[in-house]
């Protein structure tokens, strides 16, 4: 299951699209104040990832679109997971 992150400044809605269940949508506020992003990754690797921390808030650090993404609980800074982008 993909899931592509369009993130822009202030906002991040992303798509989710997956052949089984169809198409979904949904709009977070978010810190980011860099450019236009567009990235993909596979939901699971996230999914399994998130379950991991006990945190509710985390902080997600991307590059370009082809660099891997470094995920860490927002109140520790020793966690950390990487997830590498696909393209979708």
């Amino acid at each position: 299951m993909g899931i592509r992150l369009s993130l822009e400044k202030g906002r991040w809605p992303s798509k989710q699209t997956t052949q089984d269940l169809g198409n979904a949508r949904e709009k977070l506020d978010v810190d980011y104040k860099g450019s236009s992003l567009q990235i993909g990754f596979n939901a699971r690797y996230f999914i399994d990832l998130l379950s991991e921390m006990a945190s509710k808030n985390v902080r997600l650090e991307l590059g370009e679109d082809l660099d891997p993404a470094v995920i860490r609980p927002a109140d520790d800074t020793d966690y950390l997971g990487v997830v590498m982008p696909m393209r979708l």
